[in-house]
């Protein structure tokens, strides 16, 4: 009886368990929506990218969520990002928007022309001011200072390269337009048979020191120039900003800004004797060396800007 009952007990078990999982089979099948017969699902769209100060359109790709269980093929494509706060504006060269949205360039009584290069601030100044210091960020401060720039000419010419006084102005306006310095440029060359001298024909007002492209400080004023007779630093860096290598410089000129009556009979001849300068001097020799040059021989050029 007791093998009997154990039996059945077990049979019981066992049919029992049978049932259970035909109900489990019944009760809990597949939940939901059935599988779609494609097998793709779409993710829905992500957060719209937050656009870069230094782009022009300013939109982002959205990122897309996790496809769902039920897609077979697990295909699922984030949203688009949309309008982020770009300003459509070409940051590099834009004057209202230089280097970053809203960030423009002064433009006030100091400023000949505001520009905006690679994102900064580089604006022409009207005479008598210059443009020392160009941050990247924060505000412009346009031509912030009072002063004018110089340099010396990279270049040797020889006296039929010249070309006279108005020759030249026009090499040294050439030099200056090609490195994109703005302003208005002369020589510091003067020419007796016309009285054509550079205490008469450079713009000294406003009243301005005088710097080389670095800002290197070279003269408090023209006054400085032209009757302390010394400068405060060499006029030794040319218009690419290196160092100059050959030193002589036609002038013409005396320490007072006056023609020195050494000109080559007005710029022309190869035949006689000029007054040249030494770049690498800040005394008086900066514009007239004590020994007289040869009209025959090249020599560099400074430029002032005016």
């Amino acid at each position: 009886m007791l093998g009997i009952a154990l039996r059945a007990d077990r049979d019981g078990v066992a049919i029992g368990i049978r049932w259970v999982g035909v109900l489990a089979v019944l009760s809990f099948g597949c939940p939901g929506v059935e599988p779609s017969e494609t097998g793709t699902g779409a993710g829905s769209g992500g957060e719209g990218g937050r656009a870069s100060t230094t782009s022009s359109s300013g939109k982002g790709q959205g990122g897309g969520s996790s496809s769902s269980d039920t897609s077979s093929s697990g295909t699922n494509m984030g949203g688009d990002g949309g309008e982020g706060g770009g300003c459509n504006a070409d940051l590099s060269n834009d004057v209202e928007n230089c280097g970053e949205c809203g960030r423009a360039c002064v433009k006030d009584e100091n400023v000949e022309t505001p520009r905006c290069v690679d994102g900064v601030c580089q604006s022409f100044c009207k005479s008598g001011f210059v443009n020392i210091t160009q941050p990247e960020t924060g505000p412009d401060d346009g031509c912030e200072a009072p002063g004018r720039r110089a340099f010396v000419t990279e270049d040797s010419v020889t006296l039929q390269e010249i070309g006279g006084v108005a020759g030249a102005d026009m090499r040294c306006q050439t030099i200056a337009d090609s490195q994109k310095l703005g302003g208005e440029w002369r020589a510091w060359l003067s020419e007796e048979a016309n009285t054509n001298a550079v205490a008469e024909r450079f713009e000294t007002q406003p009243a301005a020191p005088y710097m080389l492209l670095d800002f290197t400080l070279l003269a408090d004023s023209f006054a400085q120039l032209t009757t302390d007779l010394a400068l405060d630093h060499p006029i030794d860096l040319t218009e690419s900003l290196t160092p100059v290598m050959a030193t002589a410089v036609w002038t013409g000129t005396t320490p007072a800004g006056l023609a020195s009556g050494l000109d080559c009979n007005g710029w022309t001849t190869q035949n006689g004797e000029v007054t040249i300068g030494d770049a690498a001097a800040f005394t008086e020799e900066w514009t007239q060396q004590e020994t007289s040059g040869s009209c025959a021989d090249t020599a560099q050029l400074y430029c002032f800007e005016q």
